[in-house]
């Protein structure tokens, strides 16, 4: 009887409780999505890449190497010259290296020029290796191996041919039309930057820049020429490192930092991922602060609403009382009315955030290389803050409930 009154009473009022709903559902809504975000992107950037020891690429700010070379987040300043590539790579202490180079894409997707040595060496995750779905790493300059992503969003099937653009943007004027590379394998989705990437050998990255003749015969000549003899790079972008002993690891990134002339320089990319967190973490707790003050002012504003309810109520509240309805039921019926609407209101705001993600998951991935696993959107953070909001709604909720308790059935009627 008293769950279908509540329910009548809401029902009765729906105008009002709507509007009380929305305002509450804005406040949780920041809240959540705020806190599930930041712990995607933790999540993100740390599962991009595991087992790497140091990253090398040209002078810039630590932060700036780790993001471009691993999360393809801006542009590198500079590159590296090919010779103080193989310098590196042939420093004992060096087990394996993987050269990276940037610079073009397709269709909006980044193309990673590199070496075999990528898809041998590679971890994500918990030290995961890259596997292909379908296809083979590519075996010629003009194969390209595509991230799951790009072959699920362009349709691309093994065999296919497709070509490169200049710079990252999804429009480009400038297209490396004579040479196109054809589609070896499709790696299976890693939940990081690999699946909206396009990887090509070093040697096609660098034979769409030479100056290509304009006749198709010399064209394919040229193309011929260089599956045969290969094409050295005169630069790359960055280097991934593993070493043969961890403990070698700070004397090599010294000794990197402090070559004279060579314009290179190595970060850890724990340490420089560690320093992003450091500087995410003051905007974090702006965040978390903004949305912690719109859900209390949409708190008063229910309980505000709610005395002024029972302002209007006094009547109706006091007829019950006199066919037999206790203080205490009438004090239930509020309080159960009001948790319907936090009740509502939390699942409206983890309704909308969840579609709100999902539609955004795409964009958020090849713009900030941000990929949102929406199966683990309960988190046990999530899961506290719809605690803490139920339990400050109903403390504040009781307020007014107690003020109606204390008030006697005459004056009520009188009112």
């Amino acid at each position: 009887m008293l769950l279908k009154l509540a329910i009548k009473s809401l029902v009765d009022r729906k105008s009002s409780v709507l509007l009380t709903v929305i305002s509450i559902s804005i406040g949780i809504f920041m809240l959540i999505s705020f806190s599930f975000i930041k712990d995607q992107v933790k999540y993100s950037f740390t599962k991009t890449v595991s087992g790497l020891d140091l990253i090398v690429g040209a002078k810039t700010s630590d932060i700036n190497l780790l993001l471009y070379s691993v999360f393809q987040i801006g542009s590198p300043a500079n590159n590296i010259d090919w010779d103080q590539y193989i310098s590196l790579k042939e420093d004992p202490v060096v087990q394996w290296t993987i050269p990276i180079s940037l610079g073009d894409s397709h269709k909006g997707f980044r193309v990673l020029g590199t070496s075999d040595e990528y898809f041998k060496h590679y971890k994500y995750g918990n030290k995961k290796s890259l596997s292909l779905t379908n296809g083979v790493w590519f075996d010629d300059p003009f194969d390209v191996v595509l991230g799951s992503e790009v072959a699920q969003k362009l349709k691309y099937v093994e065999g296919d041919l497709l070509t490169l653009s200049h710079g990252v943007s999804r429009t480009s004027f400038q297209k490396h039309d004579e040479a196109p590379f054809k589609v070896k394998g499709i790696i299976k989705k890693t939940g990081t930057p690999v699946d909206q990437s396009l990887f090509v050998s070093l040697a096609g990255l660098e034979a769409v820049h030479l100056k290509w003749p304009k006749n198709k015969t010399e064209q394919q000549q040229l193309i011929d020429y260089i599956k045969l003899n290969g094409l050295l790079p005169k630069s790359i972008t960055a280097v991934y490192v593993g070493l043969k002993n961890k403990s070698s690891t700070f004397v090599l990134q010294r000794k990197i930092n402090e070559l004279q002339g060579a314009g290179m320089m190595a970060v850890l990319p724990g340490v420089a991922l560690a320093q992003v967190w450091r500087m995410s973490a003051i905007f974090e707790k702006m965040l978390m602060l903004i949305g912690l003050l719109v859900l209390i002012s949409t708190m008063i504003g229910l309980v505000t609403m709610l005395v002024s309810s029972l302002q209007s109520r006094k009547k109706e509240l006091a007829l019950l009382r006199i066919i037999g309805a206790s203080p205490l039921y009438c004090f239930l019926l509020i309080q159960i009315e009001s948790f319907f609407m936090l009740l509502f209101s939390v699942f409206l705001a983890c309704f909308f955030c969840w579609l709100i993600l999902f539609l955004l998951d795409d964009w958020l991935g090849m713009n900030y290389g941000l990929f949102i696993d929406l199966s683990d959107f309960f988190t046990s953070e999530l899961l506290m803050i719809i605690g803490i909001v139920f339990l400050t709604g109903i403390t504040l909720i009781s307020i007014p409930s107690i003020m109606f308790y204390k008030q006697s059935i005459l004056k009520n009627l009188n009112h």
